[in-house]
């Protein structure tokens, strides 16, 4: 485990059973108590738009490596 500067405990892996009986698992996007963030998704996908095309491809090539990241614009 690693413990981050705010103390908060990391597991290298998480499994399912971990998630299991977290409380706001039954929460939505965009509503309280907003623990999954403050927007609403629409039918359960976050569209963005705009991304230019070197972020792309950098993309492309991290995934392609392996490595799955999130990218925002």
């Amino acid at each position: 485990m690693t413990e981050t500067y705010e103390g908060i405990l990391l597991q290298p892996m998480y499994r399912k059973e971990d998630a299991a009986n977290l409380p706001f698992l039954q929460s939505l996007p965009g509503m309280a108590p907003f623990t999954r963030g403050t927007k609403t998704l629409i039918n359960g996908w976050e569209i963005n738009v705009g991304i230019p095309i070197f972020l792309n491809k950098v993309a492309r090539h991290d995934l392609s490596k392996g490595n799955l990241i999130k990218y925002c614009p």
